[in-house]
């Protein structure tokens, strides 16, 4: 992939390449940003550029036995560190000390990548903390966060920081049509475009969990629109994604949104539908995402009226006229407890007779 590939962080790229150009490297970065915006991706492309065995202009090959080790995941001196259950914990910490403490096999630099490590639990953030003290020759630890006032001040503070922004407009719209987003899509009813060739596979490497909350929707957001029906255009769906991605073309990129939208409000007939709609703890999350962006809708509509625009085009009779500012919060509040406990493997079926009678106060019958 290299540098090069990645889209609207140049000036993240700038500092990194710097790095090697200097022969500077630190023992540790923190690529500080919003989700689905390429930390994760840029990291393992500063794997490949550190441990390429054809390094030119400072950047990654893609064509090295080491380059297509570190894109394929099997590079021995390339350990990714993820979070189990929404936490990362000392146990992880413990398996990447002893993978740190080893030389390397192949590359001149071992890497490790903490995706998330903003989800480290106290324990955890101390034993990373001694880590970074006393970090190893020839070792590069790189932890990606989206909320750095998460992590404790003196692990901040022993890391090279690196900010990553979210996609302007234009760019999101060249990456949909560069990766043929809306043609992968079962969405959308004809499209003529063909994936070529030379396309690029999806490097869905470090997508995290998607969230939603009122507090990160911006009111000036257009609203989310999207009909399904057989006339609707190529052109149309695109833009409504670029406003849905907000920024972050990883929601698209590693998964179908508009298929996940079009179920969703499918669940939303809870007389027609008596039992759980959700698989998996992650279908659940998606769901209650979905339910924020309608409760932001509807409060939104109550403090603005008709001028406010919305994400959903649900009707204002689909709403419970009656309800109150204060009920809405109430309803959010017990919603967002859910969604905060979702790994704690609640029984589903309680849990959608509950969800059932909260949305029952939101919506009409």
């Amino acid at each position: 992939m290299s540098f090069k590939k990645i889209v609207s962080q140049e000036r993240a790229i700038r500092v990194l390449q710097g790095t090697i150009k200097k022969e500077r490297i630190p023992s540790a970065f923190l690529f500080i940003g919003e989700p689905y915006i390429g930390k994760t991706t840029t990291a393992i492309e500063y794997a490949k550029a550190l441990n390429c065995l054809d390094n030119d202009n400072f950047d990654s090959c893609d064509f090295c036995k080491s380059c297509k080790k570190i894109e394929k995941g099997i590079h021995p001196d390339l350990k990714v560190v993820t979070a189990e259950k929404d936490t990362i914990t000392i146990d992880n910490i413990r398996d990447l000390e002893e993978f740190v403490s080893l030389q390397s096999l192949e590359g001149k630099y071992k890497v490790v990548i903490v995706k998330n490590a903003d989800k480290m639990n106290q324990y955890a953030a101390n034993a990373m903390l001694k880590t970074l003290e006393e970090p190893p020759p020839n070792t590069v630890l790189i932890l990606t966060c989206e909320n750095i006032d998460a992590l404790p001040e003196p692990l901040v503070s022993r890391t090279f920081k690196v900010f990553f922004n979210p996609l302007s407009k234009e760019a999101i719209s060249r990456l949909i049509d560069e990766k043929h987003i809306l043609c992968n899509s079962d969405i959308l009813p004809s499209c003529h475009s063909e994936r070529s060739e030379e396309s690029p596979p999806f490097n869905i490497i470090g997508m995290s969990s998607f969230g939603l909350h009122l507090r990160t929707t911006p009111q000036s957001i257009e609203s989310l629109e999207i009909t399904l029906s057989k006339g609707e255009g190529e052109e149309s769906l695109k833009e409504e994604l670029i406003k849905f991605s907000m920024g972050r073309p990883g929601l698209f990129i590693s998964m179908d949104i508009l298929r996940k939208i079009k179920d969703f409000k499918e669940t939303l007939n809870f007389n027609k539908i008596k039992k759980s709609p959700w698989k998996h703890n992650e279908d659940l999350k998606w769901w209650l995402d979905f339910v924020f962006i309608m409760l932001r809708d509807r409060i939104c509509q109550k403090l603005f009226g008709d001028k406010i625009t919305t994400y959903f085009s649900f009707e204002k009779s689909f709403y419970r006229e009656e309800i109150t500012l204060e009920e809405l919060f109430i309803c959010y509040d017990q919603l967002q407890n859910i969604r905060k406990n979702v790994d704690l493997n609640l029984n589903k079926s309680i849990l959608w007779n509950y969800i059932n009678q909260i949305m029952r106060r939101v919506l009409n019958e």
